[in-house]
This record gives structure tokens, C-alpha cells and sequence, in this order.
């Protein structure tokens, strides 16, 4: 009975063995050479090669730079500077001239008109050719630098006969001479003023004023007698400069009660000279205190 069911086991342990290999899974792995091997395991997966980058629609290169890693960034190469522009020729003649000082500009411009009116007529250059020496020695510093600029001035000015007059050479005779001492500032130029109205020297009046006073400093000299120019003196109070650069200064003047703005212009001779008047003060601040008289 015990030999029969050792039998049975046994017989059964054959059949499970047996259907156990059946079912079990043989892998075929290519190897080199075209060997294959056969293993109960999956064959191990072989390394890929790296995908490309795409292309883009700028090209290889920004492909390329697209590829880069971002760690090891570069510094970027410095801007271009932009080029400079040549103006055409004519489009504005005036352009260099702006960055000279205005005297500088102002002697450029009365030699340029000196030049056309002497060349275009002949009488006005035989009259003023002493003049026309004395003013090229006087600035030829200002002519020499800028030369250059001077003969485009000559050549855009526009001259007529009614610039070229004698009245305009007797005003420029002055800038041809050194510049005076008893104009070098603006309370020089003053004390000079108010002096030559005390000794009624109307020449010496004239000397300090320049532009629109000239002219109706003119025609008051004329009106006045001396008597009157001694009375406006002893009248002049104080002087004060409110503001001003090196080329214009405004300064207050009181007469008596009143309270006039001045304007002080320094010439191309380096001279400063009375150009204009103002009306008076209205302003209770700038008002000077009134004069108290013995009958008050």
C-alpha cells in the first residue's frame, strides 16, 4: 500500500516538473558577430545615440546656439557705434558757427561783410581800406583760427549797397583799436558815463553808449544844454548789477525817485558799453527810499 502511493507522488511530481519547463519563457539576445544568446531574462536594452536638435528657421546657426547650455553663458559683444552721418553740403551753413562764443560769431560776421562790400564795390573798398587793415590786425587771432569759416560766410552773405555805408564804418571804427581800460567792467563803463554827463562832454557821453541808446542818446545831447547834463548827474543816485554773463548785465539805476533798468552789452573789442534802457521800476522792493527835504 506504501509502495502504491510512493508511486503516485512521485508520478505527480514528474508531471508538474515537466509542464513547469514547459511553460517557462527562452529569450534569443543578438550578440556581436551574429551569435545569439538564449536566456531565461529579456535581453538588456541597448544605449541610443542622442536626438538632434531640430533645425529652426534661422538656420544652423541659431540651431547651434539653441544646442549650447545655458550655464557657461558668454558676456555679450559690445554695440557697434553708430556711424556718423556727413550733412550735404548747404543744408545748413550757420551749423558750425553755433558753437563759437557771440563775439567770436560777431567778428566772423563784420569781416565777412567787410569783404563782400569791398568786392562788390569799388569806392566803398578805397575808403576803407585803412579801416579794413586796422580791423584784420585788431582780430586776426579769431581770423586765423577760424579761416574756414569765414570763407563760407563770404560766400552765403548778402550784401547790398545799403550796408555798405559810411555810418556803418564810423560805428565799427572803435572795435578796430585796443580795448579802452575805462571799459573794462561795468561800473567802470558807469563812472565813465556819469562823469563825462558832469563835465557836459558829449563826445565822451557817446563813447560809453552803443545800439539803441546811441541814437536817442544822440538826439537828447543835441536837445540839452550843459546845464541840463550837469543837473542829470548830481540826479544819479547808486548803480546795481542784478544779473548778467560775460557778454550782458542788467542792473538797476536810481535817478532821484526813480528807478530805471540798464542793460550793459560787452562788444567785440571786449568793451562794455550802455545799449539799452528799460522803463522804470514799478516793483515797491527795487524802489530806493525818497529823499526826505528840509520843508518835510
Amino acid at each position: 500500500m506504501k509502495m502504491q502511493q510512493y508511486a503516485v507522488g512521485l508520478a505527480l511530481a514528474l508531471a508538474l516538473g515537466a509542464t513547469g519547463q514547459a511553460n517557462a519563457e527562452t529569450f534569443r539576445c543578438p550578440l556581436s558577430d551574429r551569435v545569439a544568446s538564449y536566456q531565461p531574462t529579456p535581453c538588456a536594452v541597448p544605449e541610443l545615440p542622442a536626438r538632434a536638435a531640430a533645425p529652426t528657421k534661422d538656420g544652423p546657426a541659431a540651431s547651434a546656439k539653441a544646442a549650447a547650455p545655458t550655464a557657461t553663458a558668454q558676456a555679450a559683444p559690445p554695440k557697434p557705434r553708430p556711424a556718423a552721418v556727413p550733412v550735404a553740403p548747404g543744408a545748413d551753413d550757420d551749423a558750425p558757427f553755433s558753437a563759437l562764443t557771440p563775439r567770436k560769431r560777431e567778428v566772423l560776421d563784420i569781416t565777412a561783410r567787410l569783404e563782400r562790400c569791398r568786392s562788390e564795390q569799388p569806392e566803398f573798398a578805397d575808403k576803407s581800406a585803412e579801416l579794413y587793415k586796422a580791423w584784420r590786425r585788431r582780430h586776426g587771432a579769431t581770423l586765423a583760427d577760424y579761416g574756414h569759416m569765414l570763407a563760407v560766410k563770404v560766400r552765403v552773405a548778402q550784401v547790398d549797397a545799403t550796408l555798405c555805408t559810411d555810418d556803418w564804418l564810423r560805428e565799427i571804427e572803435p572795435l578796430t583799436r585796443a580795448p579802452d581800460p575805462r571799459f573794462s567792467s561795468v561800473e567802470k563803463t558807469w563812472e565813465t558815463f556819469v562823469r563825462a554827463l558832469r563835465a557836459a562832454d558829449r563826445p565822451a557821453v557817446m563813447g560809453c553808449v552803443t545800439g539803441p541808446v546811441a541814437r536817442s542818446m544822440g538826439e537828447r545831447l543835441a536837445r540839452l544844454g550843459d546845464a541840463d547834463l550837469r543837473r542829470m548827474a548830481a540826479n544819479i543816485r547808486e548803480l546795481k548789477v542784478l544779473w548778467g554773463d560775460d557778454y550782458d548785465k542788467e542792473a538797476l539805476v536810481v535817478h532821484g525817485d526813480r528807478v530805471d533798468g540798464i542793460v550793459f552789452r560787452r562788444n567785440v573789442n571786449e568793451e562794455w558799453k550802455l545799449r539799452e534802457m528799460k522803463p522804470p521800476a514799478v516793483n515797491p522792493a527795487v524802489a530806493m527810499p525818497r529823499r526826505s527835504s528840509p520843508d518835510s
